[in-house]
C-alpha cells in the first residue's frame, strides 16, 4: 500500500509526516501444570485494554470503527498471546515439554481519506506478533508470552497542479460523502 500511494503521480507524501512506534506486551508465570494452554481469561482483557491504548495513541477512530475489535479478532489474537502451559503431545511430553511459537498474524494496511477536520490521507500500517513459551519440568513450568505491535502512521497530499485543477465546490462535496459514515458501508 505504500508503494502504491508513494508511486501515485496525484498524491505527495508530507515531509516528516512519517510515525512509527514498536510496543510489545509481555508476561512471565510461574505456575503448576497446566497442560491443556488454555488463556487466562484476566490476561486476555489486560492485553485487549493494552492494544486498545497502543492503536488510540494514533487513532481512536481507527479502533472505534476497526472490524478487527467488531468481528472479534483482537480478543482471538489476545487469546494466542495469553495461552499457558505446554500441551501433553505423548507419553515422554508427560514428564518434561517444551514448547513454543511466534508468528506474525496480522499485517494490514489501513487508509483514512480526508475529511473536513483532517485534509490529508493517512494510511496506518499495523503488524501484530505473537509469541508463546513454556518449559515444564514434572508438574513445575515457566510461561513466557506476549505480543508485539509495530503501528506506522504516514500523512499524503494531492499534488499542488492536482489541487488546483479541481473546483472547490467539488471539494466540498467530496469532503461531506467521506465524512458520511454510510458511505462505506455494504
Amino acid at each position: 500500500m505504500v508503494a502504491v500511494l508513494n508511486n501515485c503521480d496525484a498524491l505527495v507524501q508530507i515531509k516528516d509526516s512519517h510515525k512509527r512506534e514498536v510496543k510489545e506486551w509481555g508476561k512471565s508465570t510461574k505456575d503448576f501444570f497446566k497442560f491443556n494452554g488454555s488463556p487466562d481469561s484476566e490476561d486476555v482483557n489486560s492485553l485487549e485494554n493494552w492494544f486498545k491504548g497502543v492503536i488510540c495513541d494514533f487513532d481512536p477512530k481507527i479502533y472505534e470503527n476497526s472490524t478487527l475489535v467488531r468481528e472479534g479478532v483482537v480478543t482471538k489474537l489476545a487469546k494466542i498471546a495469553t495461552e499457558t502451559g505446554a500441551r501433553v503431545k505423548s507419553f515422554e511430553s508427560f514428564f518434561t515439554a517444551t514448547d513454543s511459537h511466534r508468528d506474525r498474524v496480522l499485517e494490514i494496511s489501513i487508509i483514512r481519506f480526508p475529511t473536513k477536520n483532517e485534509p490529508h490521507i493517512l494510511l496506518y500500517r499495523l503488524q501484530i506478533d505473537a509469541w508463546f513459551k513454556c518449559n515444564r519440568v514434572l508438574f513445575v513450568e515457566g510461561n513466557q508470552a506476549g505480543f508485539e505491535v509495530d503501528v506506522q502512521e504516514m500523512k499524503f497530499k494531492l499534488n499542488e497542479k492536482v489541487s488546483g485543477t479541481i473546483e472547490k465546490e467539488h471539494v466540498e462535496k467530496f469532503s461531506v460523502k467521506l465524512s458520511d459514515p454510510k458511505t462505506f458501508e455494504w
